[in-house]
Order: structure tokens, then C-alpha cells, then sequence
């Protein structure tokens, strides 16, 4: 039961997310075992990994209904605006074989250089296909079937996509320590015999399919249908509205048998549907300095290719190809260019009738694998027992950088939508969500030298105390700029992105800003007055005429109640509307992916231990264990939560603000006290 967005209600939601209820079973029977060999100088291993997994998965977003009024006055009179009822499977049961089998081969070719051989097999078969399954039953029978039965049964089912059989995994490594004798400058360089090993190796990785993407095709047609019941249709709420008496109250105006799935939304996958396949290559030199230290560097890389990418596959690009023109208050009617040259070549002309790609198709979100990315890592690692032993250190240092085309299928903290539908490869190509340039990690633990032995009661008394912590210290995460507009409030008519699938998928534009003034602060945003007078109704207090119509207002200033005129040295982005694509000449924001970079990591977990030795058998020990102990505020690492990258502004009312960490929730410093009895 929820308010419409309508500026004179202010109806709250009441009842249960429409996204509840969901959840997940799995019982899992799983035959594994390993065999070794040793044969001369080869070592080798054999294995198999089999597992059985039978999945009950309940998740269907407004099985139970939904309820939109326009005003108090319509809820008090039960007359709802319209209602959403999704008709379809709310539980699932997958069944799944996962096979897995591997050898491998250490042979020690001379006393100080071993080869590493393996090779892995992994086959999961193809769970998607119980939907292709479900629905051919469905729509095979006239009595259960939901669309429309004149159309051929493969326009009304989830196509069967083929099983995986091709993810074989090779792997190589070496493993020397260079002997050149026992000169000077040998034992200088690699010390005594075996204190110094090269590394390297390659292999071939495999990333399983995670089930959100099954879910997410099983909650849209063909699999389900979701009904919008408007006007005579738009039942009343229930006298007891459970979920089973909205069904029970929609089933007899449930459409059946009349509407072809294909124009409806959909979520879909590739044909070729397979796991993303990493190559991972490492090559280092590890040195042993007398018999306490250790030191080793090495170079860390990946390339990771076929990852899961959400694509636009019907995009709507009216605007895009034509332009178009519209009455912007103060300036009246004016022409919005057409970016045709900005598309690929050969792309037709969208559908007269609905604009889009294909027509007769409805919104079309699909899964595939044409996301890429890359990893290069420099490691230092530096292990030691100082102080006769008290203290054993630990510390790593690397330099990396990531880059990638699709950071998260679904984009949390960035659109996971191209800004151009038609190039999602290259055009979306920036550094990687993950990305952390410097990450320094210490660990250290710490046994205090005086009264080891606890002979006495002041022995017990003032022995047995060990502080041990773990530090991090790390570049913060990169994120995109978002300025996000509700897209409800724009509109196709008033805007070259496709706000259909926007506000379908992701809730949100996948436009990126325009960049001002790289060195303005982060927190300053600007709007093209043109794009101000779309939307000054948001602001009903505030009238900002039109001075300039390339000029811009201070966002930031507007969200204040001021009219103040900003050029572009002034702020650091710029909304992404058509007044702004009309001044830069491009409706694609030149905002880098994953430009900005967040709050740097600084993590301290301290804990101090006090074990007292009661007699030989019976111990006790007292423990302080503190999580963030400098109660740094990180975001998206330990114990935060809700702690996304600072990267959106929401220009639809007059909260929030842009790029300011202390608006999120953030990690806190965390305190536990205990006493532990070992006997």
C-alpha cells in the first residue's frame, strides 16, 4: 500500500516491501576424494569434486500486491488508483550437478627447480533452463497457459540456452632457487643454498553463474506476467489483505491468453550464456635473510574476460537520431539537436512507432558476457620474528590498478547501463569500481617479554600479557559522479536517455555529468538554466529566469532557495540534461567511470590478551578485542553498513548533497570484553 508521487499526497508505505518475501534453501550432497602419487621425481595429485545441489528458491517481487492511491481521501473510500499483481511461480526448485576434477604434477626436474603442471575440469550444466522447462509446460496447455496462444510457443517461453562445456583450466608454475656456486657475490645475491625462490605461474580460472541472474529473468515475462489493474479493473484493498486474498480478489481480472510476452518487460540472456574465464600470471623472487625475515616482491596480473555485463538491447533513441523540440518556460519553444553522427555506423532508424530498436518489443534487460578487465599488481611482503621471537611481523604493500568495462552487473554505486545503448564495450572502458591504487597492510602480535614463566603471584599477576592488531591502509574506492534526476520528472519527451529502462532497472539515469572545473571541489554541481526550468516545479518557492541560455545555476545554491549564476570554473560536474547536451554538443556526459575516488581506508583492529596460568591444566584469559579502533569512518569495509561510494546527487527535492561522506552510514569503533577458560 503505497502514495503515488503526486505533490499534493503524502501518504506513507504501509505493509511489507513489495520485494518480500525472498529467500533461499539449499541442501547440498557432495562426493569428494583425492589420490597422490609420488613416482621418481613426479608428485602427483588426482581429484574429483561432485556436488548435488537442490535449490528452493522463493522470490517474486508483488505476488502479493500492490496498492497505489492519489490521496487520503481515495484510501479512506478503498478506491485505488491501480493495483500490480505478478502472476507467476513464487518458489523455485532447482536442480543442479556441479562436476569438478583436476590433476596435477609436481615435478622436480633438478634438486632446486620443481614445474608445476595441472589441469581442471569444471561443468555446472545449465539451471536456467528449469524456467524454459516451467514455461513449454505452461504454455503447452491452454488451461494454464498466460499469453496469448495464437503465437508460436517459442515467442511465449524462456528459450533453453545451451550448457557450458568448455571451461578446461590449465595451469603452470615454476619454482627455482638459483645456485651459482658458493662465490661472494652469489651468497650476496641469493644467499645460502635455497634462501632465494623464483616464482611464476598461469592459470585458467572460472567464475560460477550466481542465481540473482536466474531470478531476475524468472520475475518478468515470459516466466511471469505482471498486471497493472487501473480504472474498473483496480480492485479494492481486502477487508484481511494477506497476500492469498489479493491473489484471490485479482484472479478474475488477471489477463489470460491475450497478450504477447514480447511487449512486455523482460530480463533476458545471451544465447551463448557461459561463466567468465580469469587469467591469472604472477612472477616473484623471494629471499630468506638469516633465519628470522623473509622478503619477497612479485608481480600480480589478470585479465578477465567474458564477465556478466547488463545491456540495453532495445533501446529507445527517438531523440538520439532526431532531436526534438520543446517549450522551455521563458524561452519557448526550442530545438534540442539530434546526435545521429555520436551512434555507430548502420544504425537504422528507431521504430516510428514506440522509438526503439525492435519493434513490437517491450524493455529488454539482458544478461551477457561482454564485460572485460584487467588487474596488474607490484606485491612487497615483508615477514619477521624480532626480539627473540616476542615479535612476529608482518606487513604488504602493493601498487595496482584495475580497469574494466562493467564493475557490477547490477551497479551498485554505479549505472550499470551504458550512457550510449550502442557501445557498451569500449565507450563504458575506465578504471575499475574495485580499483585501490596503494594498499598497505600490517599485522603484527606481540608477546610482552617480563614474566613469561608466571612463577608466583606477582608472576601470574604481571606475565602472560600479548597485544596483536591488524592495520590497513589503503587508497579509497573509485567511484563514478552521478547527478541522478528521478526520471519520472523529465521524461522521453524531454530527454535523449532511454528513461524507460532507467527507471525500470536501475532507478536512476545512466547519463553521466559533464565535467566543469576539475579542480572545484567535489561538492559543487551546477544545472544549465534550461534544464532548471524542467524541473523548477520541484522548487514551487524559487523562480530562476533564463539570463543565459548557455549559461548555469549553482545547485547547490538552488537547494538553498538562491538563484546563482555559476560558470563552468565554478562547480566540478554539470547535470546531464538536454540543455546541458544542447551547450557541450554531446548528450553523453564526459564524466570518466570511476573518475573520483573516495575516503581513504585507515583500519586498526587492536587486541590485547592476558592469560593466566591458574595450574598446568586450567588456564584463563582475558580479552580486550577492539574492531576500528581509531573509529575511522570507512566506507565499505569491516563492520559499515550502507556504505556506498558518495557519488550521487538527487536533484528531485531539497535534501542530501553531493560527494559528502557524513551522510552515510559508516563504521564505528566496536568494543568486546571476554574471559576464556581452557582446561
Amino acid at each position: 500500500l503505497t502514495g503515488q508521487n503526486n505533490p499534493d499526497a503524502a501518504l506513507q508505505n504501509i505493509g511489507p516491501y513489495p520485494l518480500w518475501p525472498q529467500g533461499r534453501t539449499v541442501g547440498v550432497y557432495q562426493v569428494s576424494d583425492r589420490v597422490s602419487w609420488i613416482k621418481n621425481n613426479h608428485a602427483f595429485l588426482f581429484g574429483a569434486d561432485v556436488r548435488y545441489l537442490k535449490n528452493t528458491v522463493t522470490f517474486l517481487p508483488r505476488y502479493n500486491g500492490v496498492f497505489y492511491f492519489l490521496s487520503a481521501e481515495s484510501v479512506a473510500n478503498n478506491a485505488p488508483h491501480f493495483v500490480i499483481v505478478n502472476d507467476g511461480e513464487p518458489t523455485l526448485h532447482f536442480k543442479q550437478l556441479d562436476q569438478f576434477y583436476y590433476i596435477q604434477d609436481d615435478w622436480k626436474i633438478l634438486p632446486n627447480l620443481t614445474l608445476n603442471l595441472g589441469f581442471r575440469y569444471e561443468y555446472s550444466g545449465q539451471p536456467l533452463n528449469l524456467l524454459h522447462k516451467i514455461t513449454t509446460e505452461r504454455e503447452g496447455n491452454p488451461d494454464t497457459a498466460y499469453f496469448d496462444q495464437s503465437l508460436p510457443l517459442e515467442a511465449r517461453t524462456v528459450p533453453a540456452i545451451p550448457s557450458d562445456g568448455n571451461n578446461f583450466a590449465p595451469r603452470i608454475g615454476f619454482a627455482w632457487s638459483p645456485d651459482f656456486g658458493k662465490s661472494r657475490f652469489s651468497r650476496l645475491l641469493f644467499g645460502e643454498q635455497f634462501a632465494t625462490v623464483i616464482r611464476g605461474g598461469y592459470s585458467i580460472a572460472y567464475d560460477p553463474v550466481f542465481y540473482n541472474i536466474m531470478l531476475n529473468v524468472s520475475t518478468q515475462a515470459p516466466m511471469s506476467f505482471l498486471n497493472f489493474l487501473s480504472g474498473d479493473t483496480a480492485i479494492p484493498l481486502p477487508a484481511n489483505p494477506t497476500g492469498s486474498n489479493v491473489r484471490a480478489a485479482a484472479s478474475a481480472y488477471l489477463s489470460r491468453n491475450t497478450v504477447d510476452p514480447r511487449t512486455l518487460v523482460q530480463t533476458q540472456v545471451s544465447d551463448d550464456f557461459h561463466l567468465p574465464r580469469i587469467m591469472q600470471y604472477s612472477l616473484g623472487i623471494q629471499r630468506q635473510i638469516g633465519q628470522n625475515n623473509v622478503i619477497e616482491i612479485r608481480y600480480v596480473g589478470n585479465r578477465q574476460n567474458d564477465l556478466f555485463q547488463t545491456v540495453n538491447r532495445n533501446p529507445a533513441y527517438a531523440n538520439l537520431y532526431y532531436g526534438f523540440t520543446a517549450n522551455v518556460p521563458g524561452l519557448g519553444l526550442t530545438n534540442f539537436p539530434s546526435f545521429r553522427e555520436l551512434l555507430p555506423a548502420g544504425i537504422q532508424a528507431p521504430d516510428p512507432e514506440s522509438g526503439r530498436l525492435i519493434p513490437g518489443r517491450g524493455l529488454i534487460r539482458s544478461i551477457e558476457n561482454t564485460g572485460d578487465g584487467r588487474y596488474d599488481g607490484l606485491q612487497i611482503r615483508y615477514n619477521g620474528r624480532l626480539f627473540n621471537n616476542s615479535l612476529i611481523v608482518g606487513a604488504s604493500y602493493t601498487f595496482s590498478k584495475t580497469f574494466d568495462n562493467a564493475s557490477d552487473l547490477y551497479g551498485w554505486g554505479e549505472s550499470p547501463l551504458s550512457q550510449n545503448p550502442f557501445d557498451y564495450e569500449a565507450g563504458e572502458r575506465g578504471l575499475s569500481e574495485l580499483d585501490r591504487r596503494n594498499s598497505l597492510a600490517v599485522e603484527f602480535s606481540y608477546e610482552l617479554p617480563f614474566r613469561r614463566d608466571q612463577r608466583g603471584l606477582v608472576g601470574k599477576l604481571i606475565g602472560g600479557w600479548q597485544v596483536s592488531g591488524i592495520y590497513n591502509l589503503a587508497d579509497g574506492e573509485s567511484y563514478t559522479p552521478l547527478l541522478i534526476l528521478n526520471s519520472n520528472y523529465l521524461g522521453s519527451n524531454l530527454s535523449y536517455e532511454d528513461t524507460d529502462v532507467a527507471g525500470s532497472f536501475i532507478g536512476g539515469d545512466n547519463f553521466r555529468p559533464f565535467v566543469g572545473n576539475i579542480n572545484a571541489p567535489v561538492t559543487q554541481a551546477g544545472i544549465s538554466q534550461i534544464d532548471f526550468q524542467f524541473i523548477n516545479f520541484l522548487f514551487p518557492n524559487l523562480t530562476c529566469p533564463i539570463s543565459d541560455p548557455s549559461g548555469f545555476f549553482s545547485f547547490n545554491e538552488i537547494r538553498n532557495g538562491n538563484c546563482v549564476s555559476v560558470g563552468l570554473d565554478d562547480v566540478r560536474y554539470i547535470f546531464n540534461g538536454p540543455g546541458a547536451a544542447r551547450i557541450f554538443g554531446t548528450p553523453f556526459g564526459n564524466a570518466l567511470r570511476n573518475f573520483e575516488r573516495g575516503p581513504k581506508l585507515n583500519n586498526l583492529n587492536l587486541a590485547i590478551f592476558k592469560t593466566t596460568n591458574i595450574n598446568e591444566r586450567i588456564k584463563v584469559q582475558f580479552r580486550f578485542e577492539a574492531y576500528n579502533f581509531l573509529n575511522h569512518p570507512n566506507r565499505s569495509f569491516g563492520v559499515s553498513q550502507g556504505a556506498y561510494s558518495p557519488g550521487s546527487i538527487y536533484l528531485k527535492d531539497a535534501g542530501g548533497s553531493f560527494a559528502k561522506i557524513d551522510e552515510a552510514n559508516l563504521s564505528s569503533r566496536r568494543i568486546q570484553l571476554g574471559i576464556r577458560v581452557t582446561f
